[in-house]
Order: C-alpha cells, then structure tokens, then sequence
C-alpha cells in the first residue's frame, strides 16, 4: 500500500477568526495520493487513485458554518432549525453568494463572480477572499494523513445514518481530525468548488477542476447517510441548484 506522502506537525493548529467567530485552521501546502485504492470496499469507479500537489496552504473551517453564523447575512429555510446547527438546504449558488457577502464585510475581495446559472472564479486561488475549497484542498484537509475510517472509529468522528436519529447536530460534537477538523465526514455533505469529471490518471498540481461541465460535487456525507458512503474519497455529483436537508458547506482561504 502507498502511503500519504506528507507529514503532520503534531502541535495545535494555526487558526484564523473571522469578525462572526468561525474559525479557520491553517493547512500547510503538501503532497498527497487522492481517491482510493482499486481494493477499497464500496470504491467508486470515479475515484481514480493519483497523486496531487498544493503548492499553496490555506485555511479551511474547522466546523461546517453555523446557521448562526450563515444568518449573519442571508435568510434561511430549514425543518431543522437550531443556531449551532450547520446550514442547510442551500445551493451551490446559495454558497457562492455566502463566501462573497463574508468577504466583502471583513475586507477582502469577493472570489466569485454569479449568474443565475453559472459562476467564475476569475482569479483562482490566488483570490485572498473567502470561498469553498477546491475537491483537492477538501480531500487531502480530510484525509490529514489517515485513511478512511472503520465502523468504531466512524462513530467517534461522524455523525451518519447509523448514530444521527435521523435528524442534524451541533456543529463541532464530534473528534476533530489530525488537521483540528470536525464532521468532514458525516452531518452535511460539503459543497466544493469543482465541476464534476472523472480523475485523470496522472499527477495534477493545484487542480481547481475541469472548465466545463454539468454537475458539481459534494463530498463527506450527511446524517441520513449510511455508512458505507461517509468516506473519505467518496465523491457524488450534483445540480448546482439543488438543495437538502442533508447538505451545507465549509468555507476555504488561500493563505499564500
């Protein structure tokens, strides 16, 4: 088996705290093999094993936004309604307009340019403003040198089909991962950037995804999910405008 093939400082996780208290670890730049191997159970043809390097770090949430935080600046309708909730039942465009609005209100530029239909990220990721993470920051904040997780260890870290009682909760209840981050696996999917497209078979340095496409992607699985789908390199393809119950964000920032 080939390993991740980056290393973990063991000390606490740098953070960043916006002006609404969300707080944000930083994520060094690394190296990293993302999918899964072809003899992973439940693997999904999608999942192509390659190698990716970040040339960049950034900040990522160390929790899905909040409702409270989300409701900072835009309405929201839910039948699960609780302030330390993660939001939900949101589009991707919905996101989108989020990450604008919280950059503009703490001075930074504003990432994405919207139509009703479509969305630009013109600059990237050397956009300073907040955003999603790209599927590649998403995976390898994830993974944060482990693997996927069993049974025992899933219910430590996630909530899911098997231990949620069928509804959301507190954002943060669970283990943090090695990178300091929690419910990456389990209570809402997580919108990310990319448009939907099969890997590619070799090496791909800061991949932002492919230019054209359908569908984008939400990755980590929710609190109806069962257990075989809350992986980590589990990858599912979406309407942009489609909203569930099951399904929010988690907020990225290049830091250099």
């Amino acid at each position: 088996m080939l390993f991740l093939l980056f290393s973990i400082a063991l000390s606490a996780p740098k953070t960043h705290t916006t002006k609404d208290g969300y707080i944000m670890n930083l994520i060094p730049s690394g190296r990293f093999l993302m999918g899964s191997e072809s003899s992973t159970p439940n693997r999904g043809k999608d999942e192509q094993e390659h190698e990716v390097v970040l040339t960049h770090s950034f900040y990522i949430g160390s929790c899905e936004v909040s409702q409270r935080i989300w409701e900072n600046y835009l309405e929201h309708k839910s039948r699960f309604r609780d302030p330390t909730f993660p939001v939900n039942n949101i589009s991707f465009f919905d996101a989108l307009q989020f990450a604008n609005l919280l950059s503009k209100a703490h001075g930074y530029e504003e990432c994405y340019v919207i139509t009703p239909q479509a969305a630009e990220w013109p600059k990237g990721l050397k956009c300073k403003g907040y955003r999603l993470p790209t599927e590649a920051e998403w995976e390898y904040a994830t993974k944060a040198g482990q693997g996927d997780l069993q049974d025992k260890e899933l219910e430590k870290f996630s909530w899911n089909k098997g231990n949620a009682q069928k509804t959301l909760h507190p954002v943060g209840a669970k283990k943090a991962n090695a990178f300091g981050l929690h419910d990456t696996l389990g209570n809402v999917w997580e919108w990310v950037w990319d448009i939907y497209a099969d890997y590619p078979k070799t090496e791909l340095i800061d991949p932002i995804g492919v230019k054209k496409g359908q569908f984008r992607i939400r990755r980590g699985g929710g609190y109806s999910t069962g257990a075989s789908r809350v992986r980590i390199a589990d990858r599912y393809a979406l309407n942009p405008i489609n909203k569930h119950s099951f399904l929010g964000i988690r907020l990225a920032r290049t830091a250099r």
